[in-house]
């Protein structure tokens, strides 16, 4: 009697995890919707955007997606699925290599958005992204009318590296460490030059990503705001040149909550928000 009354208990179990799982399909298909996908779709599009979807604008989402499926449209199931294979890949990166691809991939997601903004997802898209933009000059304007820079101004600077390397199995070549440099300098007048260099060596190979953007900074009360007008990001890779880049970056803005602190007699300026939480040391 309780070998039969194992079995039991276990095939209950087994169709209570089946319907669980049929629970989260929303579309027959191959492969089928599921909800978690849905998740994983909005989470990588909010990430690209650089904007947190409303609870309204995730149900439009996943309307969106779900029709796709249940009308069989093969080309945006493709895009989806492509898009969920490349959020996959985007899970191993380092968190500079995300925050350098971020403006790439936006620009990207817009032309393609607005070449057919008649779409259902691509509108949706379009709006969030025009809400954002709104939402930054609010947010800039109110920075300019704060006060100055003050204990600001000065060049600030922040560095991470770490010592892992990597061997090239086919010529036996060891790798050096990854690391990264930002700088911060910061003007009396509240011009700002922010410049990065990021390495990355794997396999034998090195990645070198360089970004310099010029704008102003904007104090108001714990918040800081720079504004940039202008810039360039440069990437090459010593294996092959068809990686190599030059891209302009266009007008952006960042909001921080910050505090000036001392440590081991340095002045420092940590900083942070939804997407980055850093310190830098002052340098002059």
């Amino acid at each position: 009697m309780r070998f039969f009354l194992s079995i039991f208990i276990a095939s209950l179990l087994f169709s209570a995890a089946a319907f669980g799982q049929s629970k989260n399909i929303l579309a027959d298909g191959t492969p089928p919707l599921t909800g978690a996908m849905v998740e994983r779709l909005t989470a990588l599009l909010e990430w690209s955007l650089d904007a947190d979807f409303s609870s309204g604008e995730r149900s439009e989402l996943k309307n969106a997606v779900t029709a796709y499926w249940k009308n069989r449209d093969e080309k945006s199931i493709r895009s989806v699925l492509d898009m969920l294979a490349f959020e996959e890949k985007l899970a191993g990166a380092g968190e500079d290599q995300k925050r350098n691809l971020q403006p790439q991939v936006e620009r990207e997601i817009l032309k393609t958005i607005e070449k057919d903004s008649d779409e259902p997802l691509n509108r949706l898209l379009l709006a969030v992204y025009n809400r954002k933009k709104t939402s930054a000059i609010d947010n800039e304007s109110a920075a300019r009318k704060s006060g100055p820079v003050g204990n600001l101004a000065g060049r600030w600077q922040t560095s991470h590296a770490n010592s892992l390397s990597t061997q090239n199995v086919y010529t036996g070549a060891i790798g050096g460490g990854n690391g990264m440099v930002a700088e911060y300098d910061i003007k009396p007048d509240g011009r700002v030059i922010f410049s990065l260099f990021m390495t990355q060596n794997n396999y034998g190979c090195t990645t070198k990503i360089k970004t310099s953007k010029t704008g102003r900074v904007f104090v108001n009360g714990t918040q800081v705001t720079f504004t940039y007008e202008k810039g360039t990001t440069t990437g090459t890779d010593s294996c092959n040149a068809k990686y190599n880049y030059t891209k302009n970056l266009g007008p952006s803005s960042e909001t921080f909550e910050y505090k000036l602190t001392r440590d081991g007699g340095r002045t420092q300026f940590c900083f942070a928000n939804s997407k980055l939480k850093d310190c830098a040391v002052k340098l002059d």
